[in-house]
């Protein structure tokens, strides 16, 4: 009885083992690729801000509030399959990037709302590291890391700077409004036309084909130049959120 029951157990060890090792296969598959080289297109929506130092750098600077605000993506990758398991990916991509703000200045005898908007528009070029779990033909969970490096291109700096100010004859505060508008990048633009840092997410491929993402940038150049306060220098980085839809061809 007791060698009938150890000849069961050694056969259901032997196809749980070798069922593993299946799984395990298909997990992480080691083979060399059907194809080196294979195309895909993406399009997506961001959302995105800019942070900054202005609280630290200005004393001055009372309150501040970014908001983030969405745009779109559209490009195209280059999967440069090195292994079944394993992906260099190179892309192109065109998109926008938007971000809102408040800032309330003390200036002693009067203080100052800035309420402003910046929208912009990059080239930018991720090149990431992608490992891939999961059968291809079914369903794949793509893990991505890389750096990316962006050039920007148009957009805007707008804002409208509330002044408020006593009047003392009539013991209330007078407001005067100003609207200014600037260019986003260039000398006398608010930002930096250069950009690069990380880009790091998650992808699902179904069946070869049809592709969801999730990525988030951060950039680790200082992209401010100028700021409407003062002529002192600040500094703030690019961050940006993106989802994406695609389809490989």
């Amino acid at each position: 009885m007791m060698k009938k029951l150890f000849s069961i157990v050694a056969v259901l060890g032997s196809i749980l083992y070798g069922q593993g090792q299946a799984h395990a296969f298909d997990l992480l598959n080691t083979a060399r690729p059907d194809k080196v080289i294979s195309v895909g297109i993406r399009a997506g929506f961001n959302s995105s801000n800019l942070t900054n130092n202005y609280k630290d750098k200005y004393p001055s600077v009372m309150s501040m509030n970014q908001q983030w605000r969405n745009g779109f993506s559209l490009g195209a990758v280059v999967d440069l399959n090195l292994a079944g398991f394993f992906t260099i990916q190179p892309g192109v991509f065109v998109s926008t990037r938007k971000n809102s703000y408040d800032i309330v200045v003390d200036r002693t005898e009067m203080f100052e709302l800035y309420r402003g908007s910046q929208n912009c528009k990059y080239f930018t070029v991720p090149v990431l590291a992608s490992f891939r779990m999961g059968v291809q033909e079914l369903v794949q969970l793509q893990l991505d890391l890389g750096p990316y490096f962006a050039w920007g291109f148009g957009g805007k700096n707008k804002y409208t700077q509330y002044t408020y100010q006593t009047d003392e004859a009539a013991g209330i505060m007078v407001p005067k409004v100003y609207h200014e508008k600037s260019p986003y990048f260039g000398n006398s633009g608010l930002a930096k036309r250069y950009d690069y840092g990380i880009k790091t997410g998650v992808g699902v491929l179904a069946f070869g084909k049809i592709y969801l993402g999730a990525h988030f940038m951060y950039g680790f150049r200082n992209a401010l130049q100028h700021v409407p306060l003062s002529d002192k220098p600040v500094k703030g980085h690019n961050k940006r959120w993106e989802f994406t839809v695609g389809y490989n061809l």
